[in-house]
């Protein structure tokens, strides 16, 4: 598909406060993927970048999310949400949910 740039999870966790198994695997294995992509087409790894975004720890920062960019992170995550029960449904039940209205005010990257 000729990526331009790989988005995954990183393999951060916080202090006291750390991720889930299944965020590093995607991790290791978007690298181990990716690293073979590029060896098999001679393409050199510096022209693709990958953005690793931290997983659940990122609520322990502080929000970096807001405006537009909230609005729109808001709208991706609530029409993903129709379809997970367990999460909450519309931007008030996420306001009242600390958990899910932490992730959705905040992004980072970490390497």
């Amino acid at each position: 598909y000729q990526p331009t740039t790989v988005r995954t999870l990183s393999t951060y966790d916080g202090p006291n406060f750390p991720d889930h198994s299944d965020h590093h695997m995607t991790n290791i294995i978007t690298h181990q993927v990716l690293n073979k992509y590029l060896s098999a087409n001679s393409i050199e790894p510096s022209t693709v970048p990958i953005i690793s975004y931290m997983g659940y720890p990122v609520r322990l920062f502080p929000v970096n999310v807001t405006g537009p960019a909230f609005d729109r992170k808001l709208a991706t995550f609530l029409a993903y949400s129709q379809d997970d029960p367990a999460v909450c449904h519309s931007q008030q039940d996420c306001a009242n949910t600390p958990t899910y209205w932490g992730y959705l005010q905040r992004q980072y990257i970490h390497e």
